[in-house]
């Protein structure tokens, strides 16, 4: 029976707009099981990043508790917020985030200033395939080997999740589905939570959890007994 990692109870997150509120999640309970691959379907303004960004410990909710490995962190301090963050999440977005001035294996190295036990840089690198491009700049590389640069970061901090924003939005098919490969990898072979969030729907063939968002509610969660290789996955 696989551990239940995350758990969401009655999460609400209400942005003040002007003199309006606006409630981007709307009494939200979700529970995650570690070492799967975790899909969040939704049309834009959905509240999928919301989710991410209070999971992510980046913001928090107006009301519930988000329980991780059994903790709220919802009623953490800035300075704890900040600590878990730096001990437990990988971040992956849409347009890598990388910094164009240092070198790939430069990019990496920062981890090790907010984590000190985190994987040398070039193990990092060559669980993506990049060991050979260690030495080049961002804008020496394609898209794909950037958003690579970015997964070899993330996992040097051997996170307890990775947090995915749109991370094959920026892609073409080929190379987006060497990323999911890379990602799939991680829940498999490391054992870590994986969060993707997407509008693409095709992304949740190879999920083991696709969960489904709408107007701020969990619309539905749906468990794939036989999640399909991403080989076999249209685009």
């Amino acid at each position: 029976m696989a551990q239940t990692i995350l758990s969401l109870r009655n999460v609400e997150k209400v942005y003040r707009t002007g003199l309006k509120d606006f409630k981007a999640l709307d009494g939200v309970n979700l529970d995650i099981e570690q070492g799967k691959m975790i899909v969040v379907l939704g049309p834009s303004g959905a509240g999928k990043s919301t989710l991410l960004n209070l999971i992510g410990g980046m913001d928090t909710p107006t009301a519930g508790s988000v329980l991780v490995g059994g903790e709220d962190i919802a009623r953490y301090s800035e300075k704890k917020l900040s600590d878990y963050r730096a001990q437990n999440i990988g971040f992956i977005f849409q347009f890598y985030n990388i910094l164009p001035s240092l070198t790939v294996i430069e990019n990496v190295e920062l981890v090790r200033e907010i984590v000190p036990t985190s994987m040398r840089p070039i193990e990092a690198l060559e669980a993506v395939g990049l060991a050979e491009h260690k030495n080049k700049f961002p804008a020496e590389l394609s898209g794909g080997e950037q958003q690579r640069v970015s997964i070899a970061r993330a996992i040097a901090k051997k996170p307890k999740l990775l947090l995915c924003d749109e991370p094959t939005g920026a892609l073409d098919s080929v190379t987006g589905a060497t990323v999911l490969k890379l990602l799939k990898e991680q829940c498999e072979v490391r054992g870590t939570t994986v969060l993707i969030v997407t509008h693409n729907a095709l992304i949740a063939d190879i999920a083991d959890t696709v969960v489904r968002v709408k107007n701020g509610k969990i619309e539905s969660v749906t468990d794939n007994e036989n999640p399909k290789p991403i080989d076999e996955v249209s685009w």
